[in-house]
């Protein structure tokens, strides 16, 4: 009799338990990735971003995400991230300097054959409605960049 109303409970209680593990998650407001040709980004092409109509009025940070493959032979990238926003009317250029490699080459990121890293940029005030591009392009002394395969954005509340 105790065992089945342990069995009972437990199983009523799992679906609360996994409610409670999920919601301690908050999803991005805004999260996308744009593939770059491996072989080579060239310096001219920038990645755009546009973030539509934010649903909640919050304090986000803004990240950088990278995915660099095996082949990508230095161990920074550099590049600029401009934003332009229209709810307060705002722009901003940064320049962020993107440690990809350790001193011995290897990947500092997360992954196998491809190593993601994600690196805060910006923490920013936006009301509900705030629409906004961000741009993203390297500057690297190398016209044809090779091994990066990924450039994103993350906008999340901040914590």
């Amino acid at each position: 009799m105790l065992h089945r109303l342990l069995c009972r409970f437990l199983l009523l209680s799992l679906p609360m338990f996994i409610g409670l593990l999920t919601a301690c998650h908050t999803p991005p407001a805004y999260h996308n990735y744009r593939s770059v040709s491996v072989e080579g980004w060239e310096s001219k092409d920038t990645l755009t971003f546009s973030i539509d109509s934010l649903t909640m009025e919050d304090t986000y940070v803004l990240s950088l995400g990278i995915r660099t493959a095996v082949n990508y032979p230095f161990q920074s990238l550099w590049v600029v991230v401009k934003q332009s926003w229209n709810t307060p009317l705002r722009q901003r250029i940064d320049t962020v300097a993107c440690v990809t490699h350790d001193t011995h080459g290897n990947a500092l990121g997360k992954g196998v054959a491809r190593s993601q890293q994600l690196m805060a940029v910006d923490t920013l005030q936006l009301p509900v409605g705030a629409r906004g591009t961000i741009s993203i392009r390297h500057i690297m002394r190398r016209d044809l960049l090779p091994g990066i395969s990924d450039v994103g954005i993350e906008l999340r509340k901040a914590e």
